[in-house]
């Protein structure tokens, strides 16, 4: 392990110079990016190996040289990892911003491959787990390239790794963590400054993969299993989902990371002293900071009763456009409170992160009043599947009336929760609760057929029953079947797969109860029953004897 960006701010190239790549071989850059106390450093030690949890500093960027596995059986090329262990963007000591903030811009711009580490509950925050934070990495990452002091990757696009810690599938399913990732840096992508040669959608970009860990205390088993997994994908060519499969995600070898990593720094320091602030900038980038805090501050006041009704179960009647609303007018008072500084460049950036923060709060108590209104909905729905009584007439297109005004009411309600001019989605929660309807339309549907069942004996339901149409026929009742582990249980023999001989003389007794399925006992009549064959000389057996298989000699 070696450091590539020291505590103090100054690059070490030479880090680097000691790869060695043969022409045949591959490498791939895996830049490590999470906030602080993520235990991201022991993280990477369980997937590739290295010791970066051991190391006295976590400070700067410390560089680690993989090798993976040869596959001589695949004749596949071999390739080197350099992991880049990053110091946290959002650690305990403020003083390190700047540094922080530089050593990450070079990271990205040498990355192949983003490992990004968050945890599950944060996953729709965009403000504390990172994605904000790589704003204004992914700029100067764009601006590199288009200035070719950077190359794009084999394949032309990078990979993406969301590793999200402690996660619980009954909180969230896999879909909503994809969902909630993939809305908030496609936003955070479409507000960038890009060059124009550069894709416009971030997908276009990147690939993204997900890879979702549970607790490592609670299921520690499951949790080994999937480090197993991502060690095996990044290291393993035999691998099924091996990441470097073709030479995907790779750089050209003849490009010296050496002296990308050399013109990238030179580059970010050209920058810091073009872009240094003047005294002006500065105080517009103090006044404008302050005018936000206090304007955020009067939104939390203004928002307490919603958050105290929907922590209590309760929906805000037409949160959505009192939302937009909200936001309208707190935006409108920073601008009016700091419109003499609008024509500064910390005007517009304190605007943005103000919007973030608006953004993310309402999305919290968005969340919140679907959950509850999905609640009400069924709820709704049962009451009226429950009130359909089983003589209904077109019993059927009752129950899918009920079905279809549900579902409406459930679209219809959650709209009016959405503020305007955002991309807050709720499929999930609609395709989840439509499944748990549907399962109780099916489910209602079958215990009408088999109350209509019962209640003619066993027999087909008559033939027209009031409130059936013309030439409708009853519900018919649903098929029962039985199974068994034991191939020949009380001795009998499965016609299905063996043939009954005359010389199987089984017992018969006439007092038997039934085997119903009804519930009912003692008469055949009103169940299923077992029939066993009588003996030989009774007169059951001669006047059936034809119909009673015989071996053939």
């Amino acid at each position: 392990m070696s450091v590539l960006v020291s505590p103090s701010g100054q690059l070490d190239a030479a880090s680097l110079a000691d790869i060695q790549v043969d022409q045949d071989d591959t490498l791939a850059v895996v830049c490590a990016l999470a906030a602080y106390g993520l235990q991201k450093s022991s993280l990477l030690d369980a997937v590739f190996g290295t010791s970066f949890a051991s190391s006295e500093s976590h400070l700067g960027v410390s560089a680690a040289v993989v090798e993976g596995e040869d596959s001589a059986v695949l004749a596949a090329p071999h390739n080197h990892v350099v992991v880049l262990d990053v110091e946290p963007y959002d650690g305990p000591d403020r003083s390190r911003e700047e540094l922080r903030e530089r050593a990450a811009h070079l990271s990205v711009a040498l990355a192949d491959v983003i490992f990004f580490v968050v945890r599950m509950n944060e996953i729709h925050r965009p403000d504390v787990n990172g994605v904000s934070a790589l704003r204004s990495s992914l700029t100067e990452m764009l601006m590199m390239q288009d200035d070719g002091i950077i190359k794009q990757p084999n394949k032309d696009k990078r990979s993406f790794i969301v590793v999200v810690k402690d996660y619980e599938s009954e909180v969230l399913t896999r879909q909503e963590i994809i969902t909630g990732f993939l809305q908030s840096i496609h936003e955070l992508y479409a507000s960038l400054v890009k060059p124009s040669r550069c894709p416009q959608r971030v997908t276009e970009l990147f690939e993204f993969e997900f890879r979702l860990l549970p607790s490592d205390k609670f299921q520690a088993e499951e949790f080994e299993n999937g480090l197993a997994d991502m060690r095996s994908d990044f290291l393993d060519p035999a691998a099924d989902n091996y990441l470097f499969e073709q030479s995907a995600f790779t750089r050209d070898v003849n490009v010296s990371l050496e002296d990308c990593a050399k013109g990238a720094w030179e580059k970010l320091f050209k920058e810091q002293a073009t872009d240094m602030p003047n005294s002006v900038e500065l105080m517009s980038t103090f006044d404008c900071g302050n005018v936000m805090r206090k304007v955020f501050e009067k939104y939390q006041r203004g928002a307490r009763l919603w958050r105290r009704e929907t922590d209590g179960g309760v929906i805000v009647e037409n949160f959505g456009s009192a939302a937009s609303k909200m936001v309208e007018g707190t935006v409108g008072v920073y601008d009016q409170d700091a419109a003499s500084h609008k024509g500064s460049k910390a005007f517009k950036r304190k605007r943005d992160e103000l919007k973030g923060l608006l953004d993310a709060d309402l999305y919290g108590l968005f969340v919140t009043q679907i959950g509850k209104l999905r609640e009400i909905t069924y709820r709704l729905f049962k009451d009226k599947l429950d009130g359909i009584g089983d003589d209904e007439a077109r019993l059927e297109k009752a129950v899918n009336s009920t079905l279809k005004e549900s579902q409406k009411y459930f679209q219809v309600n959650a709209e009016l929760l959405r503020p305007k001019n955002t991309s807050w989605r709720f499929d999930n929660d609609t395709k989840e609760l439509s499944q748990q309807m549907r399962e109780d339309a099916t489910e209602r549907l079958q215990r009408a057929r088999l109350a209509d069942y019962q209640q003619n004996n066993g027999r087909r339901g008559r033939r027209r029953r009031p409130g059936l149409g013309p030439g409708e026929k009853s519900r018919q009742p649903i098929q029962v079947s039985f199974h068994y582990l034991d191939p020949a249980p009380f001795g009998w023999k499965d016609s299905k797969f063996e043939k009954l001989s005359v010389d199987d003389n089984l017992e018969y007794s006439s007092n038997a109860p039934a085997l119903g399925v009804g519930g009912g006992s003692g008469t055949s009549s009103g169940g299923l029953s077992v029939p066993i064959m009588p003996s030989r000389g009774s007169s059951w057996y001669q006047k059936n004897q034809d119909f009673i298989y015989s071996e053939k000699k």
